[in-house]
Order: C-alpha cells, then structure tokens, then sequence
C-alpha cells in the first residue's frame, strides 16, 4: 500500500490553534486521509466525520464511537480563539463571509460556523459567541469523475450532479477539471466558477483553466461565456433562479456546463424547485445521481434528463 495522503488534513491543522492542532495530529496517517470533517461545538468533545459517521479521539489519538469521559470540550473563550485562527487572525477581512456562515480556508477547506446571530432590519450582519464549527476538508482524489468522462466529452449540452450534503459533489467536480484540463483526455478550456475558493487544485499541469475566483456565481457564469471562451464551464451548489439564468445565457454561446444541486434521492430531485428550473431551461444531457457520505464521489446512476424527470 502506497503512503496515505494526508496533505489536506495536515494544511487544515496549520489553520487551528493550539490545543487542537497538537491533538488532532496524533491522529494516525490513514485516519487522517480519511477524515471529511473536523466538528468544533462549545461545551463537548470534538468529533470527526470519516465516511458520514462521527468518531472521537481518545489520549492516545485512537478513534472510538462514543467520547472518552476525558475528552477536552471547547470552552466559549477557546471557540472565539479558534474563530480567531481560522480567520488567520484578521477576523474583520472575513465579516462578509461570517455573515453568510462561513470561513474559507486555504486549499479550497472551509468552515461553517453558527452562534449568536446580530440581525439589523430583518438581515443578519454578523454572528457573536460562535458555538459551532464545521471545518470541512477539501480533497483531491484522482479518477473518481473516470465514470462521467465518456458522457462529458461526448455531450451536447452539459451534465447535472446531485446527491446529500458530504457526497463529493465538490471534490468530484475538482477531478473533471483535472482531467479536462491536465491532458489526460486532451486539453479543453475549462473556466471554472468558484466563488467560495472551494474547486482549489493545485495548479501543476492544469494549462487550460481559468478560475474565476470570488466572483458570484451569476456572474462568474455570465463573465466567462462572454469573455473567455471556453469549451465547459464547472460550478458547484446551483441554487438561485438567477444562475439558472446565467447558465441559460451561456448554453446559448455554445458553452457545455457541468453543475452540481444539493438532492438525497431521485424523488427529492424530482421536487426541488431549483432542478425543475434547470430542467426546464434544457441545460443539461445527463444527470448523475451520487451515493451518500458513507460512500463519497461514487456514481449510483447517469441517466438522461428525460429519465431524471
């Protein structure tokens, strides 16, 4: 077996202050590739999501199911400390992003995060007392979008991707980029929109990418078909009618595009107004339905659109 990659977990760590950095790095190398989130709740003990499910860490860095009677539990003071560090300690250049629940981290990670929230005429401007922290890691896992790929070159249109929160929707996007853009089936323009900084990949090789970072997705989408040219254009989380509106002004400049929707089964697909709005609008081929957070960036079923509705 090769060495477990454990470079996102450990780039996560750096983010953390002590005491959590130390403890979480005793953690063993192959649990460390595996693990998708880090769970921070003031009060109790810190938990670890490997393939859907919560574990806990004991003195020894050794997962158990249940908590250890001795587990630290964050205090208030020490969870306003770790807001601190994952902010790298500039908390006030990350107030937009604290006002829409999260923290973006380096490599594409982030945090979300809840508490006391300051509401001004009906809109939240901010969020005191932090009482939960959802670090998520960003991984790259190369070949995981090989099952799409054949549907992806050959489509006239584009492809959607559903599955629940902790399916890969992300991290397989980020393989489809790869792969588009590394030469592994050629070198196609790819503009990617990342408005969060969360399709991250390490730039080796990737010679026809263009990443619109920062950007609103609306915009990303619109900016890139009309100034960029590309053959595909990637993004994640579809949720607005005004993206469908955008994606819709780019199939009508000859841009394929490949997007991702928060759905748990073929009925909740069905239902949800937003995938009935991309339907409808005939941006999309293929529809790819993937498994849960306990089997991550599998592919259960690709199927046409006429068969997704």
């Amino acid at each position: 077996m090769g060495t477990p990659n454990t470079r996102e977990f450990d780039e996560v760590l750096r983010s953390l202050c002590s005491p959590w950095r130390e403890e979480l790095d005793r953690l063993e190398p192959g649990k460390k590739a595996m693990v998708s989130e880090l769970r921070f709740r003031t009060g109790c003990p810190v938990s670890l999501t490997i393939r859907g499910e919560p574990w806990f860490m004991d003195q020894q860095g050794l997962l158990q199911k249940a908590p250890v009677r001795t587990a630290r539990r964050p205090t208030q003071p020490e969870m306003d400390e770790l807001v601190a560090a994952l902010c790298d300690y500039s908390v006030h250049t990350h107030a937009q992003e604290i006002r829409e629940g999260y923290i973006s981290l380096p490599g594409g990670s982030r945090a979300g995060l809840c508490g006391q929230a300051v509401l001004s005429g009906g809109e939240i401007k901010g969020i005191e007392q932090v009482t939960s922290l959802n670090v998520r890691i960003a991984r790259e896992i190369p070949g995981v979008a090989a099952p799409l790929m054949e549907a992806v070159l050959t489509m006239r249109y584009g492809m959607l991707i559903y599955g629940p929160p902790g399916s890969g929707k992300t991290t397989l996007l980020k393989d489809l980029i790869r792969q588009l853009t590394g030469g592994a089936h050629g070198y196609h323009t790819v503009a990617a929109a990342d408005e969060r900084g969360e399709l991250h990949l390490e730039q080796t090789g990737l010679v026809t990418l263009d990443r619109l970072l920062g950007y609103p997705k609306h915009l990303a989408v619109t900016h890139a078909a009309r100034t960029l040219a590309p053959e595909y254009i990637i993004c994640d989380e579809i949720s607005t009618e005004e993206e469908v509106r955008a994606m819709s002004y780019a199939l009508g400049t000859g841009v394929k595009l490949i997007a991702t929707v928060h759905a748990g089964s073929p009925e909740e697909f069905r239902e949800r107004r937003i995938t009935r709005e991309l339907t409808k609008a005939g941006l999309f081929d293929w529809v790819a339905q993937l498994d849960s957070g306990r089997n991550p960036c599998n592919v259960l079923q690709l199927y046409s659109k006429k068969e997704a509705c």
